[in-house]
């Protein structure tokens, strides 16, 4: 116990109130006696602090000794609350705000393009039918790049637009089933699929045998420099 008390010896000092002496080379060393219970302790301390010229009250000091031992005795509002590890990247979800229900239409790059046929080629070695490229998907899919490019984040759910299934439904898309894939910072095809199939999670939607169709949307930009989405559905 008393070893533990002289641990906290620093914690102690910040407490105190104190004025330094003239000459720091005056101070003497303070070696920790045994003793045998807290006033004696306490008495000792402060005998050695008024050696060393300290201010030093005994009562303030039992004072915060206790707080320091006894957290329960703070005021609620005066203890520390605790807090979760800090993640990084994700932005806070909020309502999806009204935007129109009008896909912005692109023309599909070489790179979109590359990557369902890479999908196709792992589906394949599963022998499950390819999936279809679907371009209106793919343009929400770009949509869903150029967001996060633009909104500085990287997750499912968007500030812009909500969850997939939210943007989906906003766009007049209807289907059985339908998933979402993300991706950012790869700088090829070949990149992202390899990261994607290497995600239990992400592989599990690429390989879903319920789903039809694909859509691809690809961007430059933002503090990751690319971002990638993959929309699957298998339309009603």
């Amino acid at each position: 116990m008393f070893k533990r008390l002289s641990i906290i010896l620093v914690t102690v000092l910040a407490i105190v109130s104190f004025t330094a002496p003239s000459f720091a080379s005056e101070q003497k060393t303070w070696t920790i006696e045994q003793v045998d219970s807290f006033e004696e302790w306490t008495n000792q301390l402060q005998r050695w602090l008024s050696e060393q010229n300290f201010e030093f009250s005994k009562e303030r000091f039992e004072q915060n000794f206790k707080i320091l031992f006894n957290p329960e005795q703070i005021p609620m509002n005066q203890q520390p609350q605790q807090t979760g590890k800090e993640q990084p990247a994700e932005q806070p979800a909020s309502e999806p705000s009204q935007v129109p229900a009008e896909v912005i239409e692109q023309a599909t790059s070489s790179y979109e393009e590359k990557v369902v046929q890479l999908v196709n080629e792992e589906r394949a070695k599963e022998g499950l039918s390819p999936l279809k490229m679907h371009d209106r998907l793919s343009d929400l899919a770009r949509m869903k790049s150029q967001d996060m490019a633009d909104k500085g984040y990287f997750s499912h759910t968007s500030p812009t637009y909500g969850s997939p299934f939210d943007m989906m439904q906003q766009y007049n898309f209807s289907y059985s089933a339908a998933g979402e894939n993300i991706a950012a910072g790869q700088r090829t095809p070949q990149e992202v699929v390899e990261g994607w199939m290497n995600s239990p999670g992400h592989r599990a939607n690429i390989m879903n045998e319920h789903f039809t169709h694909i859509g691809v949307g690809y961007v430059e930009g933002g503090s990751y420099g690319t971002y990638w989405t993959q929309l699957f559905m298998n339309p009603r």
